[in-house]
């Protein structure tokens, strides 16, 4: 049986329908017909508002649902947002802690710390990051420079020369090192290595710009070479002071000053020069060897040998055709003794007579000499 009402089954026995509580007529009603279409429009009212609410039912499920997957995805974006946040600054950390690194173990960063400490006279930190810089960049020419005046300002004038003279292999015609390492070289008067380093220097420019500390060698003339007489040599130089030698060994400020014209010797003649200008810088040693070669000219013939005379007695000479005589009494001739033009008269007592023959180059022969006495 169903329930009028609310059209639920009612189980057999039952006089109250247990879904609605309508009671159950055994025998049934009379319904009119407006009965029963009333009672169709409100059971059909009931099914629009079961139907309604299972709608709203389903619609709040829905908008739960919703709710909770709205809950959900915030949740999951704040999460999100708060991992993103996160790695954005662990980022920016890394980023800057990179950058910091970066900036402190950069050669430009070691080398404007270390410019900072030496103007500040802090020249053992200043060394501490020179030091850095050029592990960094050991081909750097300013930080060798930088690095050179902080030993200077320590007072190892040797290790900032050598560091300079490095720069110099690196780049040599980077005229400011030069003018540093020569500036350094004044100081301690060591114009020898000046010399040697402008000696070696290729760079025109650098040659030109610091041309004050140049020395030119000084020339010898004439060439060196055989003679076949004695010469005499002359040493020039644009530089005021000369100094040379003839015994073979390198001149030095100490040795002889030129000032004239330098004879030779028969045979070999070694004549060493060297120039020092106004600075003091001296130049290189200029060397020539002359070998004095003389065909000497037979010596002259004397008729009247060794022996006793009368007074009044003439002595004879004789020498090669070109020849000039020059004889002297009692000494030992030269071509500034008397010039024998015709026989010669014995002096009285006891004399030795001497006499050379010099031909037409200048050579002269061996003395030749004999002894008169003369009784009166």
């Amino acid at each position: 049986m169903k329930c009028r009402k609310c059209n639920s089954e009612i189980p057999d026995g039952e006089l109250i329908c247990p879904r609605c509580g309508a009671e159950i007529n055994l025998v049934p009603d009379y319904r009119p017909v407006e009965f029963m279409i009333d009672e169709k429009k409100r059971e059909d009212k009931e099914k629009q508002e079961q139907r309604r609410r299972a709608v709203q039912k389903k619609r709040r499920r829905r908008r739960k649902k919703k709710r909770v997957s709205r809950k959900k995805e915030s949740r999951g974006s704040l999460i999100m947002t708060f991992l993103i946040l996160l790695l954005i600054i662990a980022a920016a950390v890394g980023i800057i802690r990179y950058i910091r690194y970066r900036n402190t173990m950069s050669f430009e960063y070691q080398y404007e710390r270390s410019q900072e400490e030496f103007l500040a006279g802090n020249t053992a930190s200043a060394r501490s990051y020179a030091e850095k810089a050029l592990e960094l960049s050991p081909k750097s020419v300013k930080c060798l420079r930088l690095m050179a005046q902080i030993e200077k300002s320590e007072g190892n004038l040797e290790a900032a020369s050598r560091t300079l003279e490095s720069a110099i292999e690196i780049d040599p015609g980077n005229i400011d090192v030069y003018g540093q390492l020569i500036s350094l070289y004044m100081e301690t008067n060591n114009y020898d290595s000046i010399h040697a380093l402008m000696e070696n220097c290729k760079s025109e420019e650098v040659l030109l710009e610091y041309a004050d500390y140049v020395c030119t060698a000084p020339a010898i003339t004439p060439i060196a070479g055989t003679y076949s007489k004695e010469i005499s040599v002359t040493i020039g130089s644009p530089e005021k002071l000369i100094y040379y030698t003839t015994d073979g060994t390198d001149p030095t400020t100490a040795s002889d000053l030129d000032t004239d014209k330098i004879k030779t010797n028969i045979g070999k003649n070694e004549i060493r020069a060297i120039a020092v200008n106004d600075i003091g810088i001296k130049s290189n040693v200029t060397v020539c060897v002359y070998n004095i070669e003389i065909t000497r000219p037979d010596p002259p013939v004397i008729s009247e040998p060794t022996g006793v005379y009368e007074e009044g007695s003439m002595i004879h000479v004789t020498a090669p055709e070109g020849c000039i005589i020059y004889y002297a009494f009692d000494d030992v001739p030269s071509t500034g003794s008397a010039e024998y033009t015709g026989p010669v008269t014995m002096p009285v007592g006891s004399h030795v007579f001497s006499c050379i023959a010099v031909d037409s180059d200048g050579n002269p022969s061996e003395n030749v000499n004999a002894m008169y006495i003369i009784v009166g």
